[in-house]
């Protein structure tokens, strides 16, 4: 005589057992409780595999801490610049950031509308597949048109 199940589910959610491949056993009757189309969400992890997701867990700890500690660090060394006015904060610098901001958004905003006329325009026949390009030339070119506008500064 073999057991059926008096009610189906449309979701399953389990933790099971780990020891002795009993996960396994516990995974194949949950599937047989689901409903055609039925959602079945289990943790299946052995020894080995356990020691992976908290190594990765551990990694991204690290990882959280460190780019913590660095906005932490950059937010007090660019306060600390604005109060005391060095670095780019110094007020001849800050005349000139302001010609250089101009340009630059001008810049980027013309960048902007030739990709948006060459890869979608009425006369042109390009795919974004290949357009791409222009953002590689633009940025190499803006580092070119800044220095040239640095120089016209000084």
């Amino acid at each position: 005589m073999e057991w059926q199940p008096v009610q189906y589910y449309s979701r399953v959610i389990m933790n099971p057992p780990f020891s002795h491949g009993q996960d396994i056993r516990h995974i194949l009757r949950a599937f047989s409780l689901l409903r055609p189309g039925g959602v079945l969400v289990a943790v299946c992890l052995n020894g080995p595999d356990l020691l992976y997701v908290a190594a990765v867990c551990l990694l991204l700890v690290f990882a959280g801490l460190g780019s913590a500690l660095f906005v932490y660090g950059g937010v007090y060394q660019a306060a600390m610049d604005r109060l005391l006015e060095e670095g780019d904060y110094v007020r001849p610098r800050k005349r000139q950031n302001g010609v250089v901001g101009a340009i630059s958004s001008i810049y980027w905003l013309t960048v902007t509308a030739a990709y948006l006329l060459w890869t979608f325009g009425p006369w042109w026949d390009a795919q974004p597949q290949n357009t791409w390009i222009l953002w590689a030339a633009a940025g190499v070119l803006y580092g070119a048109v800044m220095a040239l506008v640095r120089g016209i500064r000084k």
